[in-house]
């Protein structure tokens, strides 16, 4: 049971860097629309815009945990039964599971509802941070699965 807990406290981090990477890259791509239109916008504004963006984690957070939740097990699976790299896995299902869900969500809401995922870069940079929560979480479950199952109590 401890191992579970140990996956589950992984999960949060995992979740957690996501959802930062993903909020910074979103309020950048915006703020990179505004100054594409002729806006300037200096550093500590963009600086106190991106920490002002934080508080949609807990949203976001929510959002992408849903998403993680379907596509790591889907990647431990692969790579337990198809073999490769397990940290490849982990970074091309937390990559394509954000990239799906917002997708999913864009088609349902008829608006892509992360602004600074509304571009071809700004989508591709959420799926770059839902890789890097996929590397997050393979780098540190690789000891926990190599002990065996998630559910042993040696651990």
């Amino acid at each position: 049971m401890k191992k579970f807990a140990k996956y589950i406290a992984v999960f949060a981090i995992a979740v957690l860097a996501t959802s930062i990477l993903g909020s910074i890259f979103s309020t950048q791509f915006v703020l990179a629309g505004l100054q594409g239109i002729g806006i300037d916008i200096p550093m500590a504004d963009r600086l106190s815009m991106t920490m002002a963006d934080f508080g949609i984690l807990p949203l976001m957070g929510a959002l992408f945990a849903i998403c993680l939740l379907v596509g790591f097990p889907i990647a431990g699976l692969c790579a337990a039964k198809i073999g490769g790299s397990r940290d490849a896995w982990f970074v091309a299902a937390g990559s394509s599971a954000v990239v799906c869900e917002l997708l999913i969500l864009s088609s349902q809401m008829d608006l892509m509802i992360l602004a600074g995922a509304r571009t071809t870069m700004g989508l591709m940079a959420q799926g770059f941070a839902g890789g890097m929560g996929g590397w997050v979480f393979a780098t540190m479950t690789t000891k926990l699965s190599a002990d065996g199952a998630v559910g042993s109590e040696d651990a």
